[in-house]
């Protein structure tokens, strides 16, 4: 029944939201930037967010061909790498 489930793109792209979702609710990103709403809140509106921009990345990576899709992912990467860095 779950394996069924997850035949389906809408089910796959669903579930990959939900677990970054929770995965994104353990840390504190948002909480700094949000003030105005309790910290709790703060954490849900930046889990969503982070997980709102990944499902549409990988929406946007399956549009394009192959080729352009290794690229687009090498670049991520490389961004990902130099943000880390840059993060000390």
């Amino acid at each position: 029944m779950i394996l069924d489930l997850l035949e389906n793109r809408t089910s796959r792209l669903t579930l990959l939201g939900l677990v970054v979702f929770l995965l994104a609710l353990s840390f504190p990103w948002s909480v700094g930037y949000l003030l105005n709403f309790p910290p709790f809140m703060a954490r849900m509106i930046g889990a969503g967010i982070v997980a709102g921009l990944i499902v549409c990345n990988v929406l946007a990576l399956a549009k394009l061909p192959f080729e352009l899709q290794v690229l687009a992912a090498w670049l991520e990467l490389v961004a990902l790498f130099a943000l880390f860095f840059w993060s000390f």
